[in-house]
């Protein structure tokens, strides 16, 4: 299982990969920038897309576009989100948002209901 985290601030990545690195056989690529993310997004099979809406070389959003149409699980995080932003994202039954600060537990619970891991379960 491979996951994408895309995120400017570092101590944002410290806490998903605390949320993250207990499923076994997950792969996590940390990228603080847009342009990386693209890149690797061409690259690389990835199983799910964590990205925060606010990024410093661009929008979450393109993140987000490039997971609908691409039909991956994408998870949106960020300190405020509009009602036209919350509501285009939702739409897509496969995103979940995540309202900043993070907190590592809940993080990990949306991570595994999207991926479809048993609550508690390591990957195997």
């Amino acid at each position: 299982m491979q996951i994408l985290v895309v995120d400017s601030d570092r101590r944002c990545l410290s806490i998903i990969h605390q949320a993250l690195r207990l499923l076994r056989g997950a792969q996590i690529v940390q990228l603080p920038h847009l342009e990386g993310a693209r890149r690797s997004l061409e690259k690389h099979p990835f199983d799910l897309v964590i990205t925060d809406l606010e990024l410093r070389d661009g929008s979450g959003l393109e993140l987000f576009e490039h997971c609908v149409k691409a039909q991956l699980p994408v998870i949106v995080t960020s300190g405020h989100f509009d009602r036209q932003t919350s509501m285009k994202i939702l739409a897509y039954q496969q995103a979940r948002i995540i309202e900043k600060p993070l907190e590592t537990e809940p993080l990990k619970e949306v991570v595994e209901r999207l991926l479809g891991l048993e609550r508690g379960q390591p990957e195997v």
